[in-house]
C-alpha cells in the first residue's frame, strides 16, 4: 500500500468515526463542547460521590469536574445548603444542578446515610 492509498484510508476512518461521533467532517476539526444532553448523560453516572471538610462546613459533590474546580475555587456555584444541620452543627453545602435535580436528591440521601443524619 502506498502513502496516498494510506492517506485516503485515514482520511475516511476519520470521516466514518466524525460521522458515527456526530461531529462535521473537515480538513481542521475544531473542539466543541459537548452537546447538553451529554453533559446531562455525564452528571447521571450515579458512580461520583465526593465529600470534602474545609473551613467547618461539609462540601459534597456528584461530579468530578465540580469538585475539582472547587480545589481552586473554594466554592460551589450552585448549591443547595443545610445551616447547621450537618455532623456536630456543621453547614452542608450540596452540588445542585437546576436541570439534574435527582443528583442533589442522591447527594443528600448518600450523605444523611453516611452520617446517620436525617437530612431533606
Amino acid at each position: 500500500m502506498n502513502d496516498a492509498s494510506k492517506r485516503v484510508r485515514t482520511a475516511a476512518a476519520l470521516v466514518l468515526a466524525s460521522a458515527a461521533l456526530g461531529l462535521p467532517a473537515c480538513a481542521n476539526p475544531v473542539k466543541t463542547e459537548p452537546s447538553k444532553e451529554a453533559q446531562l448523560a455525564m452528571l447521571k453516572d450515579p458512580g461520583y460521590y465526593a465529600e470534602e471538610e474545609h473551613d467547618g462546613r461539609w462540601y459534597v459533590f456528584g461530579n468530578e469536574k465540580t469538585h475539582k474546580q472547587f480545589a481552586t475555587s473554594r466554592s460551589i456555584q450552585i448549591a443547595k445548603t443545610f445551616i447547621g444541620e450537618g455532623p456536630g452543627g456543621a453547614t452542608v453545602v450540596f452540588e445542585a444542578k437546576d436541570k439534574l435535580p435527582e443528583m442533589t436528591d442522591r447527594l443528600v440521601k448518600t450523605f444523611s446515610e453516611r452520617h446517620g443524619l436525617a437530612l431533606q
